[in-house]
């Protein structure tokens, strides 16, 4: 299976977000709202899904991560010649999270979230051309930068 991974702010609409705290002692909430352009995710067959592993990296640098609650889903596609496809179509589906650590200053500390799932696309010519995704997320804190590192 073909793994795409895309990072935030490159190739992704500009992401929309909002931070707030419950009352005191209370972890830091994040929620974000985008869209990224999706490449490489074409159906190539009118018989059997194309399956791809995909990966978004998205939101703020967190200094501590510890729960998500994401959803995805298709903004975007499209079919280069419906008079020869028997059969088209798209899935979503194993949608999980994790984090990936910053590899460089001033990001050492920190983390960001990335979605993972599984798309299919069926169908010769069919292509995934846009993923919207939304998720709620909290923490202990966010990054050095706050909520708009990495900023648009």
């Amino acid at each position: 299976m073909t793994v795409l991974e895309f990072t935030s702010p490159d190739g992704f609409d500009t992401e929309l977000r909002h931070q707030f705290e419950a009352k005191t002692p209370s972890w830091v909430h994040v929620v974000a709202s985008g869209n990224a352009q999706l490449s490489g995710t074409v159906g190539t067959n009118d018989e059997f899904f194309e399956e791809y592993e995909v990966r978004l990296v998205v939101g703020p640098w967190w200094r501590d991560v510890q729960v998500v609650v994401p959803f995805v889903t298709m903004n975007g596609f499209h079919q280069e010649d419906w008079d020869e496809v028997d059969q088209a179509g798209w899935v979503i589906r194993e949608l999980s999270w994790d984090t990936v650590g910053g590899n460089q200053a001033p990001h050492l500390d920190e983390e960001r979230i990335r979605l993972k799932f599984i798309v299919s696309v069926k169908g010769e010519g069919s292509f995934v051309s846009r993923i919207g995704y939304y998720f709620t997320a909290a923490g202990r804190r966010l990054g050095a930068e706050g909520l708009d590192s990495p900023s648009w």
